[in-house]
């Protein structure tokens, strides 16, 4: 069993890679073309179980990310990051220490099994040029995409 807590981000690891997880119900999203609904979901479920992220950004490559430490009842301690990168929400670890895969891929499953939060984001995909709303409401997860860059100004 293991333990999950949000770090800031004077606790980041020194090496981060994504972690190459097996997401049964991504590759369903993705099959029936709603990858943007888990996108939400998953951004939606790390929202109810940490709160608000480490780092956030509109530019779609970087939208959040989270700084997390696991534990384990055998002493064992691992730094994660659940973030939204170039190909969407992903794990991030040591990618050459090999007893931090099932560590992840718990917090996958945990992250994909939490109820997510009400929240809506706007990010803008510049390689598309589409703004990407994504948000959840009392369970219900959406994604749009519209062409052209409709953020507010900075």
């Amino acid at each position: 069993m293991y333990h999950f807590r949000k770090l800031n981000r004077d606790n980041m690891p020194p090496r981060i890679n994504r972690l190459m997880l097996d997401s049964t119900k991504r590759r369903k999203f993705e099959a029936d073309g709603r990858l943007g609904v888990y996108m939400a979901e998953f951004r939606g479920a790390l929202l109810r179980l940490f709160g608000d992220a480490d780092m956030s950004s509109s530019v779609a490559e970087e939208a959040y990310e989270y700084i997390l430490e696991a534990t384990d009842d055998h002493g064992g301690r691992w730094l994660l990051t659940a973030y939204h990168g170039p190909s969407g929400p992903a794990i991030g670890g040591n990618a050459t220490d090999r007893a931090i895969y099932p560590v992840a891929q718990a917090l996958l499953e945990l992250i994909e099994a939490t109820e997510p939060a009400d929240f809506e984001m706007a990010i803008y995909d510049g390689d598309t040029d589409h703004t990407i709303i994504l948000g959840c409401n009392s369970g219900e997860c959406y994604a749009h995409s519209l062409p052209g860059d409709h953020l507010p100004p900075e």
